[in-house]
């Protein structure tokens, strides 16, 4: 039986504790772990499991069977010589028979091995990965592979491998960014530059100005998370309790009852502690840490009812001992209360809540009395009473992020229904001649101008009232599409509330969100007709998208944590994170690596100067040749070979003059901009681009003003001019010059002009095109 070690001593700390779970085997696939504490049991459960298996044909592989043994004074383990032990099995023809066989199976004390993989040894895991990229080359053919495919034959012939092998055991960093290099070096080795480029540069994001390669590292580390937040939240209650077993052990045994997952600040590194707590588990919380990502658990409601733990409450509170005082009691004194059935919260007071907000705000301690052989009671109970009293000053620290988690689940979710049915109350009055049995619901967004943010809103109109709301301040990472489903649910809580009165026939809600209408038109309750009419939602979306007009900003719609998973992934800055937290943290560390790179972190070519729509994918990842994708690659890294970089690093007789004549050093700047050589070909590019510009120009039927400057851009592309911010181009780095004061797609009052931005994006990618083939023609 497994449960948590305060479970084992009679001692639960929150409710999770009273989980356990019975086990006996594990099997996936075709791998099966019998697990038993003792040699006779595991003995006559094989034995018994071989006749099972026999009767229906199958057979045990011998050859492939290994024994594991841990803490057995019959095996100790960093034995040199080879270990062995004989299972017992039966006769396959006569599984029936009493006739018992022996097979020798070696005996392993340092590890376990389940479906190919080390179970919580990364370096064993290592040493397989390695050997995987170590083994492979690439293709050689009558002519050289573009780096276009050398990408897709990367992640189709190694990633899709390693992958898999990594969502079952995460490894160490160090060696996930070793297995980087050593990918880098293949593609390197096989482009046949002389010196090598920077590995994080090549395996970027390419809207982050990298190419786009797959990342063991960042691979590794997304998956750490995405695995511990599918084990905390697993479909299947078995595995669930199992870690909310493991997680009880790492909160109360190894970090003083302070979740580790909860604290986005936590500083402390468990590596130490592999061998105690799942190494996937320590390294997806170190991965957290970076990213200042939190698991919060999304039901406190055990603290509002008591069931938690007075040294838990305890060690919890002084946790945030810096912003609030509080006594000190020692851990003797909570094992003498326990003694005598002090345990719990509930058994010496109870939370008095506010009659409006139905919070707690302070603490009622029940009248105790001890008798006189309880002298150390009586003695302490002073200052755990004050400690008890000060409880509510750190309650909005306990319940990270809201205090509404102290609530249960089904009380959330009433709060928020009537939440909203109270939201016309506060909408200004919006007249409108909709019949009393007709809804309509719709949603808008704004996106804020060059940022990531958006402020989304949700309007209902119908039974001859109007309503809108804001998703803003809803802790959660929100898009139209959730203030659509805000809407229609919005709605539907209006028709319940008008089926309570007599109504000529059947209330109709119509919304053009075309896909809840398609998913629940076929599933509709009886009196319910959802419907697709974008007339019928006209006035609905007329009230969303004028918000604006507004004196004072929509009241805020309820957060929908009541539906969320028992550990929801959040953030300061996101708040609760519903999109894949794979791809999340993915973003996440790809932004935080680049900034790594020297060549694109220098402050001649920072972002914020220059024009900062993402580059167009096609020449990195679809480009039949790509010779301009590898010009860029070592361009960007500063390891393209010029004569000034052979005589800086060669211990050989190579100088550092222009190669063509020119009396200067040959570096990237004078090769592709100012020597004489190329001029000719600054020149097509430029007419070409010209010639492109002016067509794209005419289709949008651009302003004179704004065209005449943007033709005076492409002119000034190939020059040192007053066209780029610093009047030097670096149009070989496939940066161009900013648009967004030439081409203004948004306004603060106003939301984003699609035109506008669909005419910046197709001139960034021409001129992006035009400069890095320049370039690689050079």
């Amino acid at each position: 039986m497994i449960t948590s070690k305060n479970a084992a001593r009679g001692l639960p700390h929150v409710p999770t504790d009273d989980l356990s779970i019975l086990l006996s085997m594990i099997e996936a696939m075709d791998d099966t772990l019998l697990v038993f504490s003792s040699i006779p049991s595991l003995m006559t459960a094989s034995r018994a499991a071989e006749r099972f298996q026999a009767t229906y044909g199958w057979e045990t592989c011998w050859p492939k069977t290994v024994f594991y043994a841990y803490r057995s004074p019959k095996f100790p383990p960093n034995t040199l010589t080879p270990q062995n032990i004989q299972i017992p099995s039966v006769n396959l023809t006569n599984p029936s028979s009493s006739y018992t066989s022996l097979n020798d199976v070696p005996v392993i004390t340092d590890h376990t091995t389940f479906l190919r993989v080390p179970i919580n040894r990364p370096d064993i895991h290592f040493s397989h990965l390695q050997d995987i990229i170590l083994n492979f080359s690439f293709p050689y053919l009558y002519r050289p592979l573009p780096l276009t495919a050398l990408r897709r034959i990367l992640s189709q012939c190694i990633v899709s491998k390693i992958r898999p092998l990594l969502a079952y055991q995460n490894i160490t960093l160090a060696h996930a960014t070793k297995l980087d290099h050593l990918i880098a070096n293949k593609v390197h080795q096989y482009l046949g530059f002389p010196f090598s480029f920077n590995s994080l540069l090549l395996m970027a994001p390419i809207n982050l100005r990298g190419f786009g390669f797959p990342s063991i590292s960042r691979i590794n580390d997304s998956l750490a998370v995405s695995g511990l937040q599918r084990d905390l939240n697993h479909h299947v209650s078995t595995f669930k309790n199992l870690a909310a077993t493991t997680l009880n052990d790492w909160t109360c045994q190894l970090n003083h009852c302070i979740n580790p997952l909860n604290k986005p600040d936590c500083q402390r590194s468990f590596l130490r502690t592999r061998n105690k707590i799942p190494y996937s588990w320590v390294h997806a919380q170190s991965v957290m840490r970076k990213v200042k990502l939190s698991f919060c658990a999304t039901d406190l409601s055990y603290i509002l009812m008591g069931n938690i733990s007075l040294y838990h409450l305890y060690q919890l509170s002084t946790s945030y001992s810096s912003s609030v005082v509080l006594p000190y009691i020692s851990s003797q004194t909570f094992t003498n209360f326990a003694r005598c059935g002090y345990t719990c919260l509930s058994h010496v007071g109870r939370w008095q809540l506010n009659i409006v907000t139905s919070l707690p705000y302070d603490f009622l301690p029940h009248n105790v009395s001890f008798s006189p052989d309880h002298y150390l009671l009586s003695r302490d109970w002073p200052i755990v009473l004050q400690w008890l009293r000060s409880l509510p000053s750190v309650l909005h620290h306990l319940t990270y992020p809201s205090a509404q988690l102290l609530y249960p689940r089904e009380t959330r979710r009433q709060i928020a229904e009537t939440t909203l049915l109270a939201l016309p109350t506060f909408t200004p009055n919006y007249p409108n001649d909709i019949p009393p049995n007709i809804f309509a619901s719709d949603a808008s967004m704004i996106q804020k101008n060059r940022t990531p943010s958006s402020s989304v809103t949700f309007a209902v109109v119908g039974n001859n009232t109007a309503l809108m709301a804001s998703l803003n301040d809803t802790k959660w990472m929100t898009n139209i599409l959730h203030g659509e489903v805000y809407g229609i649910l919005t709605a539907s809580l209006m028709m319940l509330k008008s089926l309570l009165r007599p109504l000529t026939s059947s209330p109709s809600l119509y919304s053009d969100h075309l896909n809840s209408v398609t998913l629940l038109d076929g599933n509709r309750p009886h009196p319910y007709q959802l419907s697709s009419n974008p007339a019928r939602s006209l006035l609905a979306d007329n009230l969303a998208s004028h918000r604006n007009t507004w004196k004072s900003l929509p009241p805020a719609a309820p957060s929908p944590t009541f539906f969320m998973d028992d550990y929801t992934p959040y953030t300061e800055n996101s708040g609760f994170i519903e999109q894949n937290i794979f791809s999340f943290v993915d973003t996440c560390l790809a932004k935080a690596q680049i900034t790594q790179v020297p060549s694109l972190s220098s402050s001649i070519l920072l972002p914020c100067c220059y024009n900062s729509d993402p580059p167009p994918e096609y020449a990195y990842t679809r480009a039949l040749s790509a010779y301009s994708a590898v010009v860029q690659l070592y361009l960007r890294t500063g390891q393209l070979d010029t004569a000034l970089t052979r005589s800086s690093r060669l211990n050989d007789d190579s100088q550092p003059w222009c190669r063509f004549g020119c009396s200067v050093l040959e570096d990237p700047h004078h090769i592709f901009v100012d020597c004489p050589r190329f001029n000719p070909y600054r020149r097509h590019a430029t007419d070409e681009l010209l010639a492109s510009t002016r067509a794209i120009l005419d289709t949008f039927k651009t302003p004179a003003h704004i065209a005449s400057r943007l033709t005076q851009i492409v002119k000034g592309l190939t020059l040192d001019s007053e066209v780029w911010p610093l009047h030097k181009s670096f149009f070989y780095h496939g940066v161009i010059p900013a648009l967004d004061q030439i081409i203004p797609s948004s306004s603060p009052n106003q939301p984003q002009n699609t035109t506008c931005a669909r005419l910046r994006a197709r001139l960034a990618s021409e001129w992006h095109y035009g400069c890095i083939k320049l370039a690689a023609r050079i």
